[in-house]
């Protein structure tokens, strides 16, 4: 039996949870880390980000959805650049918002965090 190389496993988990990536206007691309690929404070960050019921649980609360989608990817962003990016297309649009959490959750297998 071979033992299987660490190059082989890095390799492996890079190929599996890739960062999710966004070509821009200007032809750069932008990119976002998978949660899984976050060490244990970004994880539990986005986590407390996407808890609706503490951040929707106060009728005084201004939180609206695209709130949530936008902390969410700040916390992720490899850049500045890269949240700028989505939030100058997504705006205040919550159906953008979602289609890029979709395909970012999609992409990154973030169901599994």
């Amino acid at each position: 039996m071979s033992a299987i190389k660490l190059s082989d496993l890095q390799k492996g988990a890079d190929e599996k949870y890739p960062d999710f990536e966004i070509e821009i206007e200007d032809g750069k691309v932008v990119a976002f880390q998978p949660i899984l690929r976050l060490d244990k404070k970004g994880r539990k960050a986005v986590v407390a980000a996407l808890d609706i019921a503490k951040r929707f649980g106060s009728e005084e609360s201004d939180e609206d959805w695209t709130d949530v989608y936008a902390d969410a990817f700040k916390l992720t962003a490899r850049t500045p650049q890269a949240f700028t990016a989505v939030k100058k297309f997504a705006g205040e649009d919550l159906t953008r918002w979602s289609y890029l959490f979709d395909q970012y959750q999609e992409k990154t297998h973030a169901g599994e965090a």
